[in-house]
């Protein structure tokens, strides 16, 4: 009988307070600093360069006119 293997993320998550982040990169060297805005469907969104994703702590709707 085979057992699985947990499967570990290839990125890393990121719960934030605010829909609007700023990533860097997950090194030193990173990438260009960029502001993103969540998704206020979904409740996240990720970075085009290093594919952290960013989501809420608490994902409701009322934030969405931000």
């Amino acid at each position: 009988m085979m057992h699985a293997e947990p499967v570990t993320p290839l990125f890393e998550t990121v719960e934030v307070d605010s829909p609007r982040v700023a990533c860097a990169g997950v090194t030193d060297s990173g990438h260009p600093r960029v502001y993103l805005h969540l998704d206020s469907r979904t409740g996240d969104v990720i970075c085009p360069y290093c594919s952290r994703r960013f989501i809420m702590k608490h994902h409701d709707t009322s934030w969405q006119e931000y």
